[in-house]
């Protein structure tokens, strides 16, 4: 998702001292010497629309590759812990619910000549866990996922190379399916269109 981000083939130009650095700040190279593999940190957070609810996920990482010499960024991957919010579900006040976030396939994209990141990301949300508070029972079966991958387009603008940069953009939530029986409940509170995504990515020292 993310991140190719920083290297413009022209501040490459400083080769000698580009490639001592990066190989500190998570930045290596690959056995192609024009593709750069880069690592970082990943905060992310998401606001669901129907609900007016922003679910803050707990610190993640990301890791993906950039080709110099055409600008393309492959191979991404996104890894976040499950993330818990108190949202309020069809006239329910309190309802703690559990979600996880399990990549499809890769994260690709570009990094242009002005250093704008588009990249298109794929993913399920898989809802693991659904609790009225105070009451200590999952509502939901651990099948319980969107019936089709959800696809986002995240854009932003690269800065400096050392400095964190934000993606941002919006997704539509399918239905959830294999929900048990809160499956049609879930899916008048939850799934559809203008739901933001905003991800922000610092590369991770090598140590």
């Amino acid at each position: 998702m993310t991140s190719g981000t920083l290297l413009r083939r022209t501040a490459f130009a400083t080769a000698a001292t580009g490639a001592a650095a990066a190989l500190v700040v998570g930045v290596a190279p690959s056995a192609n010497a024009e593709v750069w593999v880069l690592n970082y940190h990943a905060d992310v957070t998401s606001t669901i629309k129907k609900l007016n609810q922003t679910v803050k996920f707990p610190r993640g990482s990301a890791s993906t590759s950039l080709d110099l010499a055409t600008r393309k960024i492959t191979g991404g991957t996104v890894t976040l812990p499950a993330a818990t919010a108190t949202m309020s579900i069809a006239g329910l006040p309190l309802v703690k619910v559990t979600q996880k976030v399990e990549q499809v396939g890769t994260v690709t994209g570009v990094l242009d000549d002005a250093n704008r990141i588009t990249v298109t990301q794929r993913f399920n949300i898989r809802i693991t866990r659904v609790e009225a508070l105070g009451i200590p029972v999952n509502l939901v079966p651990s099948t319980c996922i969107t019936s089709t991958p959800v696809t986002a387009v995240l854009k932003g603008q690269l800065g400096g190379f050392y400095d964190p940069y934000t993606l941002n953009g919006t997704y539509t939530i399918p239905k959830f399916k294999q929900c048990g029986l809160n499956t049609l409940l879930l899916n008048l509170a939850i799934p559809g269109p203008g739901n933001t995504l905003k991800a922000t990515f610092s590369l991770k020292p090598a140590f």
